[in-house]
């Protein structure tokens, strides 16, 4: 008889993964110096390294109208209790990045990160899109309130999610803010030594915002170096066209001396 034929298996498909657009608002919460200087203070090159930084995460976002992209706001706390509303639902990266560039900073005694922060976020996010993933980054140099702390949890379990990246000194509640609810980790907190050390938070925040939401990433450009000015060509002195040398006089030919007629013998007169 026929050997009996294996089964062909057709393989499994593979799940196709939905994108979902994203609604990311960014808190930044950044404190200036004071008179006596503070620990973890920001300067102006902080000041810089901040805006790189949500410019260089934007960019790496698919921001724009569609219907699975994303819209970015920028909230910053002008006090205890009242907005700063830098950027509200932001479609245009250009657009973005030149609000950005007037973020502002507060000076260090500020007590800005406190459960009123939380309403400012919500306002940024109305009328989000029925399906969209919203992502809440905190950008902080000052230390969380108990207040703001229990506003992130009681948010948590309704699905939002949050990164907290502080800069500074050891901050008493960043890893509570932080905690990621799904994996039961702390590693949604980040604590840096220093504002520099953002470049190196812009694809991980890329990269863990795109794995909420299943969104398209693209490649953050790397910084490019300031285009010196270019060393301009050392002007040359023209090259003297050379003396010609006078041309001489021709040596005249010396005059004869003429020939002298002989004297004449005298001629004696007859005595």
């Amino acid at each position: 008889s026929q050997p009996t034929p294996t089964p062909t298996f057709n393989p499994t498909p593979v799940p196709t993964i939905q994108a979902r657009p994203v609604e990311l608002v960014f808190l930044v919460n950044v404190l200036t110096c004071g008179s006596p200087r503070h620990a973890g203070c920001a300067l102006e090159a902080d000041k810089n390294a901040s805006k790189n930084f949500v410019k260089a995460v934007v960019a790496g976002l698919p921001v724009g109208d569609a219907q699975t992209d994303a819209r970015v706001s920028v909230v910053q706390m002008a006090a205890m209790s009242r907005c700063w509303p830098l950027i509200t639902k932001g479609t245009s990266q250009s657009e973005i990045n030149k609000d950005v560039d007037q973020m502002h900073s507060w000076p260090w005694f500020d007590l800005t990160l406190q459960e009123y922060a939380w309403t400012c976020i919500e306002d940024a996010m109305k009328d989000s899109k029925t399906d969209s993933k919203k992502f809440v980054v905190v950008l902080t140099n000052q230390d969380f309130f108990p207040s703001f702390l229990d506003g992130a949890m009681k948010r948590k379990r309704l699905g939002l999610d949050i990164m907290a990246i502080g800069v500074g000194s050891e901050m008493h509640f960043l890893k509570q803010v932080g905690y990621n609810e799904k994996t039961r980790k702390f590693d949604r907190a980040f604590l840096l030594p220093s504002f520099e050390d953002l470049a190196d938070m812009e694809e991980k925040t890329i990269e863990t915002i795109c794995e909420v939401a299943s969104c398209e990433r693209f490649a953050v450009p790397a910084a490019a170096d300031p285009t010196p000015y270019p060393t301009p060509e050392p002007t040359l002195e023209p090259t003297p066209e050379p003396t010609p040398e006078p041309t001489p006089e021709p040596t005249p030919e010396p005059t004869p001396e003429p020939t002298p007629e002989p004297t004449p013998e005298p001629t004696l007169e007859p005595t």
